[in-house]
């Protein structure tokens, strides 16, 4: 094949997924936690959803720390109220935009176990429990059993993987080569 030719194959076969999935507008909305005022962080969510609402988003990925891990599991659930509120108020031709969460280590983390990879699992079965009730709420299909789960819209299919599995692996208190995705991900993959 003359190189010219090749090069036009190349290219069309890596720009033509790009081309198709721009017709899927989708907006991506990440951490707002981790900061000394956990409510001005949400401030930031609540306009942060005003601004992709206005570009008329199909779908919606928040990418983690949705909510403070560190709190009591009364105030994460305010917390959770308060910002699933926000994500369902992002509205395209009159219906809210659905949207789905991975989990970040904010939304799982023990608040008083620094241990790395701590086998304290409560925050993370509080998160899946909140997502979970949530989805269902909204009639959604997605009922996930864990934090990695996967779902179609509009003839896409999307993974959310969960890289939380070893909880305490951020640099700042844990060991960072414990922080990957493992291996019974990778086998469900």
């Amino acid at each position: 094949m003359p190189k010219k030719l090749f090069f036009i194959f190349v290219v069309t076969l890596l720009l033509t997924p790009l081309i198709v999935l721009a017709q899927l507008k989708i907006g991506i909305i990440g951490d707002q936690t981790g900061s000394a005022d956990l409510a001005k962080s949400y401030e930031v969510l609540q306009n942060g959803c005003k601004t992709i609402a206005e570009y008329e988003p199909a779908l919606v990925l928040h990418v983690g720390d949705l909510v403070e891990s560190s709190k009591t599991n009364k105030e994460i659930r305010a917390d959770f109220k308060q910002a699933v509120g926000y994500l369902n108020s992002i509205k395209y031709n009159s219906k809210t935009v659905p949207w789905y969460i991975t989990a970040g280590d904010h939304d799982v983390n023990p608040p008083d176990d620094y241990t790395p990879g701590t086998t304290n699992r409560s925050k993370e079965k509080l998160f899946l429990e909140l997502v979970k009730n949530e989805y269902a709420k909204r009639g959604s299909k997605i009922s996930p059993d864990k934090l990695y789960y996967s779902f179609n819209y509009g003839g896409y299919h999307f993974i959310c993987l969960f890289s939380e599995d070893n909880l305490r692996t951020d640099p700042r208190w844990g060991n960072i080569f414990m922080d990957k995705v493992l291996n019974n991900q990778f086998k469900w993959l």
